[in-house]
């Protein structure tokens, strides 16, 4: 992951353009760090148009899993079937654009199984539910992360 690269996900509670993190907020990946050559006006103006049919949506946190190597990270499952669109409609946006997608490249895509990450200090659990009204472009910056863009649904 170098500066400038950026990905796209859903945060469980809203932020702001220009937000800047070092440790993640409670997020759902739809898309991981990406390389693509278009402005951020753009690239945010490009993606709103091509999640056709995209509306609010309430997400319900699931079960508990462990993913990764080793499977030493934990997650919180959610269910919301607009997030298997907002996922393929977002890469074939990114494709359309010749844009480099890191679990592409390095060849470890998996099926696409939304989730949340615990974090050291913020969790969800079971039966929770959080409103998904908006994506945020988030760039990579070396030591902190940014909130680039905000797409709303």
């Amino acid at each position: 992951m170098r500066p400038g690269d950026r990905l796209v996900c859903v945060f469980v509670r809203p932020r702001r353009v220009d937000n800047r993190f070092k440790q993640w907020p409670l997020h759902i990946t739809i898309v991981p760090w990406f390389r693509v050559d278009l402005p951020a006006v753009e690239l945010a103006s490009g993606l709103k148009e091509a999640l056709v049919g995209s509306h609010p949506f309430d997400v319900k946190v699931g079960e508990e899993a462990w993913f990764g190597y080793r499977r030493h990270k934990q997650v919180s499952l959610v269910e919301a079937e607009p997030l298997m669109r907002l996922e393929g409609q977002t890469r074939r946006f990114l494709h359309v654009h010749k844009a480099w997608v890191v679990d592409e490249a390095d060849k470890t895509r998996r099926k696409f199984r939304p989730h949340v990450t615990v974090q050291q200090d913020d969790r969800l659990q079971r039966g929770d539910v959080f409103r998904c009204d908006r994506l945020y472009v988030v760039e990579q910056h070396g030591e902190y992360k940014e909130v680039e863009r905000i797409i709303n649904l």
